[in-house]
C-alpha cells in the first residue's frame, strides 16, 4: 500500500513497518520514522511504577510538559506550532 510513497510515517513498534525504514545498501530510506510518544510514555510509567526510577520520573515530567505545551498551542496555525 505504501509502495512508491515517501515521507514521515508515525508508527508504534509493529515489525511490519521495519522493511520501510531499513536502508538497502547505500540507498537512503525514503520513509522517516516518527515514533509514538504515548507508547514511550507508557514504558516510562511502567518503569516508575515498578521501581520508582528517578530517571523515569524525570522523563514523565518532561513528557507532561510537552503534552501541556501541545494543548496550549493546539488551535494555532501550523507555522506558529512549528516555531513552538
Amino acid at each position: 500500500m505504501l509502495a512508491g510513497w515517501s515521507g514521515t510515517l508515525m508508527v508504534d513498534d509493529y515489525g511490519g513497518y521495519k522493511a520501510l525504514l531499513r536502508p538497502e545498501g547505500d540507498t537512503p530510506v525514503p520513509v522517516k520514522e516518527a515514533g509514538c510518544l504515548a507508547h514511550v510514555r507508557r514504558k516510562f510509567a511502567d518503569l516508575f511504577k515498578m521501581n520508582g526510577s528517578p530517571g523515569a520520573k524525570e522523563a514523565l515530567t518532561r513528557i507532561g510538559y510537552l503534552y501541556r505545551l501541545e494543548e496550549s498551542i493546539r488551535q494555532r496555525p501550523a507555522e506558529q506550532k512549528r516555531r513552538w
